[in-house]
């Protein structure tokens, strides 16, 4: 009888350590928190200049200048938006990132980017085209969540990625004189 009241319990045991294993490796995926914020800057007055907060499911912009609209606006993530955003993220080897990617060119569009990948935090400056491709899709995918339905909203959030990229406009040069 003692036999079989061990071997019960033994059973019981195994369920829950087979449950509570695959509880955690299922979820282990499906819960990392999205939490990016993008800042750009504008460019002899043609690029648009964005701030973009991203938390979890819902994407908070500030359409600051040389948008079609002006304001702050939030878009809901849908699940497969945000299966994808997950996917991007996990294409990013954060610790290999450098600090800053930035060349001679001129007339460029600067990005500041923060990324808080399960606690581990980097922000990155670079210039268009001078980054890594899989932080460029990155970015591309969440600031293109800028031509959906956006709905206007109150939420006036401080990004913590615009003391990189300042606001500032840029005049386009004059044309040269080329009758002298």
């Amino acid at each position: 009888m003692e036999i079989k009241q061990e071997i019960r319990y033994g059973i019981l045991c195994g369920i829950m350590l087979i449950s509570i294993f695959f509880q955690t490796s299922c979820s282990n995926n499906n819960d990392t928190a999205l939490n990016i914020e993008i800042s750009t800057s504008g460019c002899h007055r043609s690029c648009p200049i964005i701030d973009i907060k991203v938390l979890n499911d819902i994407a908070y912009f500030n359409l600051i200048k040389f948008n079609d609209k002006e304001g702050y606006f939030e878009y809901k993530i849908n699940k497969e938006e945000k299966k994808e955003l997950k996917s991007l993220l996990a294409d990013i080897q954060l610790e290999s990132l450098e600090d800053e990617y930035t060349s001679n060119r001129v007339d460029m569009q600067a990005y500041s980017v923060y990324i808080d990948k399960s606690g581990a935090e980097k922000e990155i400056y670079y210039y268009e085209s001078e980054s890594p491709e899989s932080l460029e899709r990155l970015v591309r995918k969440i600031i293109n969540f800028k031509n959906k339905e956006l709905v206007k909203t109150s939420y006036d959030f401080m990004s913590k990625t615009r003391g990189k990229v300042p606001l500032l406009e840029i005049p386009i040069p004059p044309v040269p004189n080329l009758q002298e």
